[in-house]
């Protein structure tokens, strides 16, 4: 079939610091790639591209240089990164930082999936604050790898801490989870007193036990 990087024509402009036609790599300048190969969606098929926040090219991991894949990987690529190996940096983003779930290769096993709560950084913002702090559902890798008899806590969303009722502004630790951020698979945030383990009466500085969790802000 045609080679869709450079629509069969075996080459294809390159634009950098100057314009010139250069020979396609996907297609080794054939103008033809076999079906059962396809484009690598990373590089374009041109295996390179432009590194995040630079005018310097990088060969393309995914691809290997190739410009293309074949056959049944194991693997699919980083939507964190995607594929670049790199990421702007949460703070600084004309900065640029090393993606950590794929390891700066570009590529994540099938068997492993990016931290919901990092986003894949590895690191959260704590609570009412900028100041940062290890992820604790990933333990700072920005990955979970295979079956998990745990689920994010959903009192504190896994950041272990979360703002208190009468001072919203100050932070209190998650009683359901005992900070970790998760909940085993039999365990559920008590409802009645929203997993904090007591219940706030208007009007009154008391603060009874829950009756339903026992205090422990779980059932």
């Amino acid at each position: 079939m045609n080679c869709p990087a450079c629509e069969g024509r075996g080459e294809r402009i390159q634009l950098g610091f100057r314009t010139y036609k250069e020979k396609c790599v996907a297609c080794q300048g054939r103008g033809q790639i076999p079906y059962s190969e396809y484009i690598c969606p990373t590089c374009d098929g041109r295996g390179k591209f432009i590194r995040v926040n630079s005018s310097f090219e990088w060969p393309c991991k995914v691809c290997n240089g190739s410009g293309k894949l074949s056959g049944f990987h194991d693997w699919y690529i980083c939507p964190c990164c995607k594929g670049k190996c790199e990421r702007p940096q949460a703070k600084y983003p004309n900065s640029s930082e090393a993606c950590k779930p794929c390891n700066g290769n570009g590529r994540i096993s099938i068997r492993e999936w990016v931290c919901i709560v990092c986003a894949g950084r590895g690191k959260v913002d704590r609570v009412n604050s900028s100041i940062e702090q290890r992820c604790k559902i990933c333990d700072g890798i920005g990955k979970l790898t295979g079956y998990l008899d745990w689920y994010v806590c959903s009192a504190c969303e896994g950041f272990g801490e979360r703002p208190e009722v009468r001072f919203p502004k100050s932070t209190e630790k998650c009683k359901s989870c005992n900070t970790s951020g998760r909940l085993k698979r039999n365990e559920d945030v008590c409802s009645q007193c929203d997993g904090r383990g007591k219940l706030f009466v208007e009007g009154s500085y008391d603060t009874p036990k829950c009756p339903t969790c026992g205090g422990d802000g779980k059932v």
